[in-house]
Parts: structure tokens; sequence; C-alpha cells
């Protein structure tokens, strides 16, 4: 008997306020909002296709930030272009 799992819209709802709000967000917030089983946010994580969303100061487990994760589903830029100095002063 093969059992099929379904992701609850209200944990992606719940993951989407505290999201909305700026909280930290941990592997089950990222796994709800996306969609994602554990296998899935593992691979994901490992292949580094979260990097963009960790925090530098990561309290715990929770060290994605919310903000971040945010502006990415609503279709905003996260990386802002950075002043690099080597390039410009040859």
């Amino acid at each position: 008997m093969k059992t099929t799992w379904r992701l609850d819209d209200e944990a992606q709802q719940a993951a989407l306020a505290r999201a909305k709000a700026g909280l930290l967000l941990g592997p089950a917030d990222m796994g709800a909002i996306f969609q994602w089983g554990n296998s899935r946010f593992t691979a994901a994580q490992a292949a580094g296709e979260l990097d963009r969303f960790k925090v530098k100061h990561p309290i715990g487990k929770h060290c994605f930030s919310g903000t971040l994760v945010w502006r990415y589903v609503q279709g905003e830029l996260i990386e802002q272009p950075a002043f690099n100095p080597k390039r410009v002063a040859r």
C-alpha cells in the first residue's frame, strides 16, 4: 500500500506569514513554502540552491532569512550587485 504525502496548505500559509514578518525560517518552513519533502530539501541544500537565503549568524536550525525568501516568492530581486574594487582599480 503506497501512502501519498500531501503538503499542508495551512503550513505553507503559516510559513509564508513568518517570512513576510521577516522572521528566521528553518528547514520545515522552507519545505512548506517551496512545497518540498525532506529529500528534495536536503538535495537543494546540498546543491547550494538555498545559500542565497542563509543568514550569517543562524540561531539553531533557523538559518534562512524570511525577508529574502518573501522577496523571492514575490518575484523581487534579492541579489544586489556589489561594488568590486578589484575590477574597477585596474
